[in-house]
């Protein structure tokens, strides 16, 4: 299950309340909900994906308006699935001049091999990368184009 924005808000709340009827789920400019972290303790593991730009304006990186950070909602996600304590970073190539770089952290060693995954577009707005912008309107920020995030979560 994969969604942006309020579809990723979605996607991860439907994760902690159903994570058996689903084999993954990716929530893309979302983090997670003061009141979801309250509320999440889903009954089994699921991996997990997070893909938030560092300069967006609708859903801040580092939390605003009732919402973890980016980073936060990353860890919540590493305790639910019982993940390893190391979490490995790369940066992604940078394959196109658009001023966005990506870098990934990824908490492995999960039970059930459920991952967990966070793309930070550094640079990047309230955006699908790979993608068009879904309204095209410049305070919703840049597009990054060096990852094409519907093929990464095939």
């Amino acid at each position: 299950m994969a969604g942006m924005s309020n579809g990723g808000f979605m996607a991860e709340r439907y994760a902690c309340e159903r994570p058996q009827t689903i084999a993954a789920f990716a929530s893309v400019a979302a983090s997670m909900r003061r009141s979801l972290d309250r509320a999440c303790s889903p009954a089994s593991t699921v991996p997990a994906m997070f893909v938030l730009g560092t300069s967006d304006l609708i859903v801040p990186y580092n939390a605003e308006y009732g919402l973890l950070s980016a980073e936060r909602t990353f860890g919540r996600w590493a305790g639910i699935n019982r993940c390893g304590a190391a979490v490995t970073h790369s940066e992604l190539p940078d394959l196109v001049d658009d001023d966005t770089r990506i870098a990934l952290d990824e908490a492995g060693d999960c039970v059930g091999g459920s991952n967990v995954r966070l793309y930070s577009v550094e640079g990047g707005g309230h955006a699908w990368p790979g993608g068009e912008p879904f309204i095209p309107f410049p305070a919703l920020g840049r597009t990054s184009q060096d990852l094409d995030l519907t093929a990464e979560l095939w």
